[in-house]
C-alpha cells in the first residue's frame, strides 16, 4: 500500500492517445517490440518466476462456460418460448452483459479497442477510433506474442466465472481505483465506455487509470502485480 501512496503523488503523466484503423498495423509492430522487451526484463522481486507466465496484471478466468448465477442473471436474461419443448426458457443475452475491458480473444463477440504503446516500464494504451472485431486476421498481427500482450480486448463479463468477481462487483476495478494513480486528466477516447463494467461500476475514476493497464504483461511494477492478484 505504501508504494501505491507514493505513486499517487505523481499523477497525470500520460496523454490520452487514439489510433485510426489505417494505423493499426504500425501500432501493432511497436506493441510487439515492447512485449518482447518486456518478456526479457526481470523484476527483482520476481526472479524465481517467469513473468510472462505469471503475468503482471492479467484477466484470470476459470470455468469460462460456467452459467451466471441467478443474481447476475436477473437483469440480463429474457424469457423465450421453446416450440420444440413447448415450454418457456431463460436465455442469457450476451449483448446486454457489460463488457470486461481486460477480456480474452477466445470469448465470443470480442473486440479490440486499444493497442499497448509506451515503454516497458511505462505502458500507455492508445485507443482505436473504431473498435475492431477479433478475427483471425487481427490475432495474426500479434504473432509471435499473445494478443493480450499488445491489445486491450473487450469481451462479455464472465461474472462468477471470473476470479475477480465477488458476486456483485469486479474487485479488480475496485483495487485499480483504490490503489493506482490517476494517469490522465481527461477521459480517454474509448469506444467501449458505454458498455464497460469498470465504467458502470467505478465511473471516471476507473477511466483515469485505465491507460496504464496491460492485460498480459511480461513486466509490471510490484504494485500492479498486487492489484492484479485476485486473492490480494
Amino acid at each position: 500500500m505504501q508504494e501505491s501512496i507514493s505513486l499517487s503523488e505523481n499523477q497525470c503523466t500520460l496523454k490520452p492517445k487514439s489510433i485510426e484503423p489505417e494505423e493499426l498495423d504500425n501500432a501493432t509492430l511497436r506493441a510487439k517490440q515492447r512485449a518482447i522487451e518486456a518478456r526479457q526484463t526481470i523484476n527483482p522481486w520476481k526472479k524465481s518466476y517467469s513473468l510472462y507466465e505469471a503475468g503482471g496484471w492479467k484477466s484470470l478466468f476459470e470455468n469460462i462456460n460456467q452459467p451466471l448465477n441467478s443474481s447476475t442473471q436477473s437483469k440480463e436474461v429474457e424469457t423465450k418460448y421453446d416450440v420444440a419443448t413447448n415450454s418457456l426458457e431463460q436465455v442469457v443475452d450476451s449483448a446486454k452483459l457489460p463488457l470486461c475491458p481486460s477480456g480474452q480473444a477466445e470469448i465470443g463477440d470480442s473486440v479490440v479497442f486499444g493497442v499497448v504503446e509506451g515503454t516497458v516500464e511505462t505502458p500507455s494504451i492508445a485507443y482505436l477510433t473504431e473498435s475492431q472485431p477479433v478475427t483471425e486476421e487481427i490475432l495474426a498481427l500479434s504473432d509471435p506474442v499473445k494478443p493480450t500482450e499488445i491489445f486491450r480486448i473487450a469481451s462479455s463479463c464472465q461474472a462468477d466465472a471470473c476470479k475477480h468477481f465477488d458476486g456483485a462487483n469486479c474487485r479488480l476495478a475496485m483495487r485499480i481505483v483504490q490503489q493506482l494513480p490517476i494517469v490522465v486528466e481527461t477521459l480517454p477516447p474509448c469506444q467501449i465506455r458505454p458498455s464497460c463494467r469498470w465504467w458502470k461500476q467505478e465511473g471516471k475514476a476507473a477511466c483515469f487509470r485505465c491507460p496504464q493497464m496491460v492485460t498480459d504483461n511480461g513486466y509490471s511494477s510490484k504494485i500492479l502485480q498486487e492489484v492484479g492478484d485476485p486473492y490480494s
